[in-house]
């Protein structure tokens, strides 16, 4: 994804507990278009799509593949107009399926967006 999006995850914390990651959406990020003009409001979906980055780039750190299987239990929490800055937070959920991982999103240390994100090895594929 370029820059222009959302900028790729800066892992700032890393153990056992999970990752935690910052991204920043600028303010002429394309997730504005349209939404709303003269109001921008980032649509909730870019932070399913951040969270979901911040796993891949965590296991391209490990240098493992992961796909992304799903969304569950996601709680948007408050709306965020304009340009953020955002701590991903990723880690083992209590309660969750297997291959689940809780997420959280953080601006300003005020909790956005939580839920559940399912992820699993890449399908062989046969030649």
């Amino acid at each position: 994804m370029g820059d222009a999006w959302l900028s790729r995850p800066e892992v700032v914390a890393s153990n056992e507990a999970g990752v935690e990651a910052v991204v920043d959406i600028p303010a002429d990020s394309p997730w504005f278009s349209g939404h709303f003009p003269g109001r921008p409001v980032l649509p909730g979906v870019v932070w399913l799509f951040a969270a979901a980055e911040v796993v891949r780039e965590s296991a391209r750190r490990e240098g493992r593949p992961v796909e992304i299987g799903g969304f569950r239990n996601v709680r948007f929490r408050t709306r965020v107009e304009g340009a953020a800055r955002a701590v991903i937070a990723v880690g083992p959920a209590a309660v969750a399926r297997t291959g689940e991982l809780r997420f959280e999103v953080r601006i300003g240390g005020e909790s956005v967006c939580r839920g559940l994100i399912a992820v699993r090895e890449p399908a062989v594929r046969e030649s």
